[in-house]
């Protein structure tokens, strides 16, 4: 019964966010109707940007969540009646097609069958990153619904690197009525299904065959989304897409510059707040698209217009994100306006990733990296793209979409892999497949505009289009083959059956969640709680203000938690903010026990390097992490051991700093 209410959850999500994307549509572009994919991911955008006013407001809850998620129903019943149900008319007509030709028909169902695989088998899981996740993605949510906000975490690392916290709030939509299990529903639950809609508007745009179609959603499908933790992916993908389609959309021209500004910056804007790494891709897209749009468009000055009024909104829209994290890590947006509460303004011995390529280690993990099947992939279509496209048909894009997506990734993939010392494929991917999908649409359109002209050979045409599959059937797996596509479907399948089988997936049983409980009412309510624990999303954050410590010393308030000067130096330093309490699982200890940091040292080093020069191969940050990790934990235990225990479990202890231990 469980898992059948979060499916229909799901659903209820999706048509509320089709239904805000239908209301924005109507308030713009009154005159044209877009696409259902394009209307959902219109509503996650503004979605993000409003959780970024409720959450600066301190008014988000389960009721204002509700009251949100149902007006957006409203408003896609709204949409339904306006648009005098065109999209099943359009069904009608596809089934119509399809009736003479079993061999699609059968494709067609396949795809259906693997689609609704993801969006049932992403409604509930048990796989979560034990840092990432428990840390701070599963905590962020949690906080929203129980205070209002995100508020004040000056000592976690996430909250100051990660993003702004827009993906958050998406969250809260899951959250408001069902368990931690069912976050993924949003990502990539939900947003795989409005990219994939999103695929099937960019289809309708460039006139592409129904059979060329299925030809590119079969790999699509096969696609695994790199999804360590809860964070965004799929989320970025589906912006990037949209806003790629929205730049590309020829009657974006015939509305006031206003309305054409307001739509890119709700985008833009809801790119920014998701992750920061999607952020110089966006910023390179948007700067290429205008420079070209100035360079084309007449009146001059209109054009300019535009830009200027797309930068104030993008500022607007974020401003309550950027004010939020500025009052919890101390920057408006971390690196690009200040690092705030992070180790690099306080610690000379700390090292940043950039380091990291200086190594050994680092630049190998780099090389690694930029071979990932994904930039691979991008590589191989963007030659493609730019040798084979007829007549270079981007130039005649008023505002140069392609060639703009084209660049923004090449160049966000260099700086990413390179400048930023950030080498997951994870955090390519949102615009890299994106930008590897457009360009294959965009080949086999121009190669069928080039046919019908009569202007090309039949080799050509089909080398090409044969070329531009390969190339996106290369993203299948991930890299790993079939194998790793069947492996990941069957975990879906195990999913679902375990679900319906009465044995939902347990992402925390009841014992631990009374443990928390009793740890928390070991203190005052109301008092300020400093905690490294295993499940911090388990606590009530409206009984009292918790600051969860993700990243021993890598963010802390000034002038920096002391590291490698003894006990009393921390008691004293978090004496000095006000906080009395301290929680720590000591036993087994937080995320990793003891002996996986100390492997940490030993295991990145090539097996011919000498034991004494570990130092210099280890990745620098890596170093960093381990040392303030096993430093602060070290401290935390003698603090244990010279304080008094207002609490222990023999798994978690609370301490009151202010009350030594007697003898």
């Amino acid at each position: 019964m469980s898992y059948c209410i979060a499916f229909f959850w799901e659903i209820f999500i999706l048509l509320s966010l089709s239904g805000w994307g239908g209301t924005v549509n109507r308030i713009l572009f009154p005159k044209d109707q877009v696409d259902w994919g394009q209307k959902a991911a219109w509503g996650m955008a503004f979605s993000m940007v409003i959780g970024g006013l409720l959450n600066l407001t301190w008014t988000i809850s389960t009721t204002s969540i509700l009251l949100y998620l149902g007006l957006g129903i409203i408003g896609f019943i709204l949409d339904i009646y306006q648009s005098k149900f065109i999209g099943f008319n359009s069904l009608n007509k596809a089934k119509i097609k399809l009736n003479n030709n079993i061999g699609i028909i059968i494709v067609a169902c396949l795809i259906f069958g693997l689609l609704i695989i993801q969006y049932a088998g992403w409604v509930a899981t048990d796989k979560f990153h034990s840092v990432d996740d428990y840390f701070a993605y599963l905590v962020f949510p949690n906080k929203m619904l129980d205070m209002g906000s995100m508020g004040l975490d000056p000592f976690s690392r996430r909250r100051l690197e990660s993003s702004l916290g827009a993906q958050s709030f998406l969250h809260t939509f899951v959250l408001s009525i069902l368990p931690e299990r069912n976050i993924r529903i949003i990502d990539p639950g939900i947003s795989w299904l409005i990219l994939f809609l999103g695929v099937l508007g960019l289809f309708k745009d460039n006139n592409i065959p129904p059979k060329k179609r299925l030809l590119i959603l079969c790999p699509l499908l096969l696609v695994i989304p790199p999804a360590r933790n809860t964070t965004s992916i799929v989320v970025g993908s589906v912006l990037f897409l949209s806003l790629f389609r929205t730049l590309d959309w020829q009657k974006l021209k015939s509305y006031h510059f206003l309305k054409r500004a307001s739509i890119i910056a709700l985008i833009t804007a809801a790119i920014f707040s998701a992750k920061y790494t999607l952020l110089i891709a966006a910023v390179i897209l948007l700067a290429a698209s205008y420079y070209f749009y100035i360079k084309n468009y007449r009146p001059i000055k209109k054009a300019f217009y535009e830009l200027c009024a797309a930068g104030a909104l993008t500022l607007l829209f974020i401003l309550p994100w950027m004010i939020s994290l500025y009052q919890s890590s101390g920057t408006l947006l971390y690196p690009f306006l200040g690092k705030g509460y992070h180790a690099a303004i306080y610690y000379d011995h700390y090292t940043q990733r950039t380091g990291d390529m200086l190594t050994l280690k680092g630049f190998s993990e780099m090389i690694k990296a930029a071979l990932e099947v994904t930039h691979i992939g991008f590589l191989l279509v963007a030659g493609a793209y730019l040798r084979l496209n007829p007549g270079k048909t981007w130039q005649k894009e008023e505002r140069g979409a392609t060639l703009s997506l084209l660049i923004s990734s090449a160049v966000g993939i260099a700086l990413l892999l390179g400048l930023a010392g950030v080498v997951a494929e994870r955090y390519t991917f949102p615009f890299a497949y994106v930008t590897i999908i457009v360009l294959v649409v965009k080949i086999i359109s121009n190669i069928e505009v080039k046919d019908k002209e009569k202007n090309d050979h039949k080799f050509t045409k089909y080398t090409s289009a044969l070329v531009a599959m390969l190339v996106l059937g290369m993203l299948i797996g991930k890299g790993s083959g079939w194998n790793a596509s069947r492996e990941f479907y069957q975990s879906h399948v195990g999913n679902i059956r375990r679900s319906l089988s009465g044995t939902p997936l347990v992402l925390a049983p009841k014992q631990e969640a009374e443990q928390y409980k009793n740890v928390q009412e070991s203190i005052p309510e109301g008092e300020l709680l400093l905690t490294r624990l295993d499940k911090p999303f388990l606590l009530d954050f409206s009984r009292n203000t918790i600051y969860i410590v993700d990243s021993p010393g890598h963010a802390s308030l000034p002038p920096g938690m002391p590291l490698f000067k003894g006990a009393e130096a921390l008691s004293d330093y978090l004496a000095s903010k006000s906080i009395q309490y301290v929680a720590y699982s000591y036993n087994p200890e937080p995320a990793h026990q003891r002996d996986y940091w100390v492997r940490k040292l030993g295991d990145e080093i090539y097996p011919w390097v000498e034991p004494d020069r570990i130092i210099n191969v280890l990745r620098p940050s890596l170093r960093s992490e381990v040392q303030y990790t096993l430093d602060f934990q070290d401290n935390l235990k003698k603090l244990g051991n010279l304080r008094e225990r207002i609490y222990d479990d023999g798994e978690i202890f609370v301490i009151d700093l202010s009350r030594h231990k007697e003898g």
